[in-house]
């Protein structure tokens, strides 16, 4: 039951018949499920040793136990991982795939196939199961990249009950909200910004706007 053992083995016995080897892959699935890094490690050692299934299936478990680290695909795609094993890795649900879109639209290499996956995502189901701090905040970036303002603006309101001492998630609001014509929401999401920490010279010119804005004309 304790999966160094099977670590040990997995490394040293590089020329395991294929039953061998699936067994001791199988019990280091089995024993570190709590341990994602191990997973994607073994995961990525059968890619690049071109025992495909196996590294799929390594990826697909770990992901659907810690979907948050769906991220750590983007590497792997175009080099070990084409689109369609992407997606039949990802786990369920709009937010592992917008996790998963973010981080490939950051790479040059992958950015053409994480803007082919975003096109996929379907906000209202992505905002539907945000849940977490982490989740809204991948809302924020989706709403914001999909240009969706009614979305963005939910979402910073919910990140904002979420992270209360935050003040660039107010600011972020408020701007938002500035951008809607929502004055007077915009003017008390920066003083309670201001309540939390010091504007900078930035953010006091923004409330210096929004208050002229809210005065009516002389």
């Amino acid at each position: 039951y304790d999966w160094r053992g099977h670590w040990g083995q997995y490394q040293t016995q590089t020329d395991q018949e294929k039953v061998t080897h699936a067994l001791t892959c199988a019990r280091l699935q089995i024993l570190t499920q709590s341990m994602p890094r191990m997973q994607q490690a073994v995961g990525t050692c059968e890619l690049l040793a071109e025992n495909r299934s196996i590294g799929i299936h390594f990826w697909k478990t770990c992901l659907a136990n810690h979907p948050t680290e769906t991220f750590k695909l983007a590497p792997l795609v175009g080099q070990l991982l084409d689109f369609e094993q992407v997606v039949s890795i990802i786990p369920d649900g709009q937010i592992p795939k917008a996790v998963l879109c973010r981080s490939l639209l950051q790479r040059t290499e992958t950015s053409e196939i994480g803007q082919l996956l975003l096109e996929q995502v379907e906000i209202d189901s992505a905002i539907a199961e945000a849940d977490t701090e982490f989740d809204w905040n991948v809302i924020v970036w989706l709403t914001q990249s999909r240009a969706d303002s009614q979305g963005y603006i939910v979402a910073l309101r919910k990140l904002a009950v979420l992270k209360p001492m935050d003040k660039t998630v107010r600011i972020q609001l408020a701007e938002a909200l500035e951008a809607i014509g929502a004055i007077e929401e915009a003017i008390q999401n920066v003083e309670q910004a201001n309540r939390r920490a010091t504007l900078s010279p930035a953010e006091e010119q923004l409330l210096r706007r929004l208050r002229n804005t809210q005065l009516p004309p002389p």
